[in-house]
């Protein structure tokens, strides 16, 4: 879907180190992560995060200062996508304005839209420019 994109491009210029997280094949951000050599976790298209890669996700998220949860629907494919947030020490989640993409719920949507807002009384949203701001605050500049 491509919604890491133009968060990645933003922290990129700004210098910092990056790690991506989950990306099915053929996917906007597989070809953006991969084309700026930033790490991150592939799954094949279509397939949903695995055991192992969900395992690895975790770590990558727990060692992180900051996650970001980016605008995209959740479906059978990504839905770990909210399992791996929870564990994050720090969660921006991007409002829909943000991304490529709307927010939606599919497969069992009521329990992924649950999860969903959960992770949202607790951490809130922002915007892209309400990120970027936070994020350059962070770094001083």
């Amino acid at each position: 879907a491509g919604s890491a994109v133009g968060i990645t491009r933003f922290l990129h210029r700004r210098g910092c180190t990056i790690t991506g997280g989950v990306s099915h094949e053929l996917d906007s951000d597989t070809k953006f992560w991969s084309a700026l050599g930033i790490e991150f976790l592939q799954v094949p298209a279509f397939s949903e995060i695995g055991t192992d890669t969900l395992t690895r996700a975790v770590d990558l998220v727990r060692e992180a200062d900051l996650t970001i949860l980016c605008a995209f629907p959740f479906g059978h494919g990504n839905a770990a996508n909210l399992d791996i947030a929870e564990q994050a020490q720090e969660l921006l989640i991007l409002d829909e304005n943000a991304g490529l993409c709307r927010r939606a719920f599919f497969g069992d949507a009521s329990e992924l839209e649950r999860k969903f807002r959960r992770l949202e009384k607790t951490w809130g949203m922002v915007s892209y420019e309400g990120a970027c701001d936070y994020v350059s605050d962070r770094l001083g500049h």
